[in-house]
């Protein structure tokens, strides 16, 4: 059994201090525009999505498993890491998916425990769960991750980029190996493992899968920037 982070309860994933009333029900943006599009990556999109198999790692309020099943995908499955999650998960999947998605396939899990079997999966989703692995337990959680896809299968990936605030308020050990800063809330202190910039966050994933379209989100205000890296990998 994988050592899971027992501080990922539902009160700590939204911060009421900003505002935040509930986890976000509505999916991510660049999730939808990259798998919706050829216009990011230059790989189109999956069609026949009733007969595609895909699981979101980390799948925290479904609010993207509501993405896509809007999109027509019926096969999904989550995993999440803590029961508090996995209950906010299926009850908010129920309303999402009118109860046509089972609760049952939302499940414990993490970067490096994927209870299902080898070459299952036709899409993987993860956002921003990557960097809670750190070291060398990066390319096992990839390996690992594309192992569960099918040939020719996909997963879309994100983490934070190198100009995030919170990566820049963080402490570097050695590669991918960090320490949460003081603006991070109850992870302050404990172990990260974010990428250097592009050029290491590419060569990794291209070390394990055949293509590799990488992306980059930047948003900036008067008070803060959130900087996140992307890509859309095929096994």
């Amino acid at each position: 059994m994988i050592d899971r982070d027992q501080d990922w309860v539902e009160e700590n994933t939204f911060s009421k201090l900003y505002g935040s009333i509930q986890p976000p029900s509505f999916p991510h943006e660049y999730l939808v525009k990259t798998l919706s599009s050829s216009f990011n990556t230059g790989l189109k999109p999956f069609t026949d999505n009733n007969n595609k198999t895909v699981l979101e790692i980390g799948s925290f309020g479904a609010n993207n498993i509501r993405f896509l099943w809007e999109r027509g995908y019926q096969k999904i499955y989550g995993i999440e890491i803590t029961e508090s999650l996995v209950n906010l998960c299926r009850k908010n999947l129920h309303v999402f998916t009118e109860g046509k998605i089972p609760q049952k396939n939302i499940v414990l899990g993490s970067n490096l425990e994927l209870p299902f079997e080898d070459n299952f999966f036709d899409l993987i989703i993860s956002v921003n769960t990557i960097h809670y692995s750190t070291g060398i337990e990066i390319k096992e959680a990839l390996s690992l991750w594309r192992q569960k896809l099918k040939d020719n299968g996909r997963i879309y990936i994100e983490t934070a980029g190198p100009q995030h605030d919170f990566v820049l308020n963080s402490i570097r050990i050695d590669e991918n190996e960090w320490k949460w800063g003081d603006k991070s809330g109850f992870r302050e202190g404990k172990p990260a493992g974010f990428f250097d910039n592009e050029e290491h966050w590419s060569r990794t994933l291209s070390s394990l899968f055949s293509k590799v379209s990488t992306g980059r989100i930047t948003e900036k205000s008067e008070y803060n920037t959130v900087d996140f890296m992307t890509a859309l990998c095929i096994k």
